[in-house]
């Protein structure tokens, strides 16, 4: 019996389930593993474009690293890991900027993100892009979001031309890292 099926089985009795979405051949260590393929440490082999086999409510985290710029629906997916995780639960996502040259390096990339981009899925005026929340009922509240890049834009960040090198320098910011939780009423 596998892992996931073990945990179904217990019904997450006194378990804190962490879940790598696409952890594929690097799963993160205490993490259940899934991703499209079954590869050595895949848990659970699932599509990010369909419907989770993971019951609502149910995992407590959910790293998400390099997988979300992958999929068809960016809406649907993040309905799906809202309705899997447990109220107040993380997401901890790692997204490649929209001019770094991962985002257009991997043809399996859908889209490119900039940090408003996850605002539509915060409550009415809680970011700068809150009000295009009507695509989806998924709300989360942004704990954390930074830009990462290499020397050159950390040097640029600390004369405070951080502004210039994300809008207009390729490749000087390469990653997005987000951390939300869930909201859920009732």
């Amino acid at each position: 019996m596998g892992k996931w099926q073990e945990m179904k089985k217990n019904k997450f009795k006194s378990k804190i389930v962490k879940l790598d979405l696409g952890c594929g051949l690097a799963k993160k260590k205490g993490y259940v593993g899934l991703d499209s393929v079954k590869l050595p440490g895949v848990d659970i082999v699932a599509d990010l474009n369909k419907k989770l086999p993971i019951e609502d409510s149910s995992v407590d985290e959910v790293l998400a690293r390099f997988v979300l710029e992958h999929v068809d629906n960016i809406f649907f997916t993040m309905e799906e890991i809202h309705r899997i995780l447990k109220p107040g639960g993380k997401l901890t996502a790692f997204i490649p900027y929209w001019n770094s040259y991962y985002t257009f390096a991997d043809l399996q990339h859908t889209r490119g993100y900039v940090e408003n981009s996850f605002d539509c899925f915060t409550e009415d005026g809680a970011r700068e892009y809150s009000s295009l929340n009507y695509y989806t009922k998924a709300r989360y509240r942004i704990d954390r979001l930074e830009l990462e890049g290499g020397r050159l834009y950390w040097m640029l960040r600390l004369v405070g031309l951080d502004g210039i090198a994300k809008r207009y320098l390729n490749n000087i910011v390469s990653t997005i890292h987000l951390e939300m939780r869930a909201i859920k009423k009732g």
